[in-house]
């Protein structure tokens, strides 16, 4: 469980929260939806190349790499189809999207929880993210 929890850091943490909480004030049209696409534009590129390259530096095992490169991908990806929902707030296809890549982020949970016995709570509090765009 420490291998995993040491590539997370606090930086992480704070921006998956930061994203929900403006995320959350943009759907209630407090916060403007063009300054929150800046943000989760900048912290989905954050969590796909600039994070990927950070920790693959670091010395990590395989199952780390793969957890980093899975994670960031469903992230970066959900963070840009959140932005997408946005702005066409209907659309059954970006709900239908968001969906699938909600169940990998699910799936990639329970996954390194059974086989490492390693609960991911980055990617649980990223869910919540997802339950906000829906």
């Amino acid at each position: 469980m420490n291998k995993i929890n040491k590539i997370e850091t606090k930086t992480d943490y704070i921006l998956v929260i930061t994203n929900a909480i403006l995320l959350f004030v943009a759907t209630k049209n407090a916060f403007p939806i063009y300054l929150y696409a800046f943000f989760a534009i900048i912290i989905s590129f954050y969590f796909f190349p600039i994070r990927l390259i950070i920790n693959l530096k670091k010395d990590v095992t395989q199952e780390n790499k793969i957890n980093l490169i899975a994670t960031g991908l469903i992230f970066s990806v959900l963070l840009i189809f959140s932005i997408l929902n946005l702005y066409i707030p209907n659309s059954l296809s970006f709900k239908y999207i968001i969906y699938t890549i909600s169940f990998l982020n699910f799936g990639l949970i329970i996954y390194y929880y059974m086989k490492f016995n390693q609960f991911l709570l980055l990617n649980f509090i990223f869910g919540f993210i997802t339950s906000l765009m829906v």
